[in-house]
């Protein structure tokens, strides 16, 4: 069984960097130091007048590319998911009639046949797991999005009030 937890390990990180190769060839792979990110999240409304308008938009910039890393991400969980469900799919339906006792729905006889097998079970948490962190980060390019919006603007606003 431990080699079977391995060798789905593997295939799931061969399928992550294959992902990750995509995204370098189409030049996406910039991604802001934490620091840079953290720096503007802590700036509190008090010290936005503080800042000067270029490096209002320089931090709307940095924004914006880290909700290009962050929806990279997120693509890549998606496009992981799908394929762990084919995967599953494949064994799951494979191993179904082995688990027909009486009348039972579709879902739990899936659910019987993806328990009764190490490789769909642990593809299954996998998803789970996935699953989670989309549904915690899925609204986040779109708050970051705003923010980066209300620095242009404060921006602007500067640059015509001292123009």
């Amino acid at each position: 069984m431990e080699e079977k937890n391995a060798t789905l390990d593997r295939r799931i990180e061969e399928i992550g960097q294959k992902l990750d190769g995509i995204l370098l060839d189409k030049k996406l792979s910039f991604i802001p130091s934490d620091m840079e990110i953290n720096e503007i999240f802590e700036i509190g409304a008090e010290n936005l007048s503080k800042i000067p308008s270029q490096k209002l938009s320089e931090y709307a910039f940095l924004l914006s590319r880290y909700i290009v890393y962050l929806q990279k991400d997120l693509n890549k969980k998606k496009a992981l998911i799908n394929w762990a469900k084919r995967r599953m799919d494949y064994i799951v339906h494979y191993n179904m009639s082995e688990y027909r006792d009486g009348y039972i729905t579709s879902e739990e006889l899936k659910m019987k046949a993806i328990r009764g097998n190490d490789i769909a079970d642990r593809l299954y948490k996998f998803i789970c797991d996935e699953e989670l962190e989309i549904i915690a980060l899925s609204d986040l390019t779109f708050e970051i999005r705003k923010m980066s919006d209300a620095l242009v603007e404060i921006s602007k606003s500067k640059r015509f009030q001292n123009g």
